[in-house]
């Protein structure tokens, strides 16, 4: 029986847009954003673009991936940036680490997410997504995503 993960959530904070996340608490960053964000693939009206990952809401298919490598039964923290944000609905984490989805905060700054991902990871991909409860054509604008392993 596979082990659920666990999931902290904090925000707060501020970064200018020039700051990239590489290092943090003497920790490197596990994910590859590739240039001007090309590693993410995109669904919907969304795009990633060297402004960052763009989630628009169209009510499907609203969703930003990303390859990733991650160790099961492991602690890591996703830190994120918002840069822009008209969402009135939910901006979450799909359940490919932990078992189960994921809320996301979603007001412009800096916010921190630690997770522990499962015993079996079955589709090692961090996948944000945006809940069909979001107005059509508001969005989401990501920059600075790392993932670190431990608590930073």
């Amino acid at each position: 029986m596979a082990q659920a993960g666990t999931v902290t959530v904090s925000g707060g904070g501020n970064v200018t847009p020039a700051k990239r996340l590489i290092m943090m608490g003497g920790k490197a960053n596990l994910i590859d954003n590739g240039i001007n964000y090309s590693n993410w693939d995109v669904g919907g009206s969304g795009y990633a673009d060297a402004n960052g990952v763009r989630l628009v809401a169209t009510g499907t298919g609203d969703y930003a991936a990303l390859n990733t490598n991650l160790k099961p039964l492991t602690k890591y923290t996703l830190v994120y940036r918002i840069a822009e944000s008209t969402i009135d609905g939910w901006f979450y984490m799909a359940d490919r680490y932990t078992g189960s989805d994921t809320r996301l905060p979603s007001t412009i700054g800096v916010h921190k997410v630690t997770f522990t991902t499962q015993e079996t990871i079955t589709d090692n991909q961090l996948r944000l997504y945006l809940a069909n409860n979001c107005t059509d054509n508001t969005y989401v604008l990501l920059t600075d995503l790392a993932i670190y392993e431990g608590v930073v």
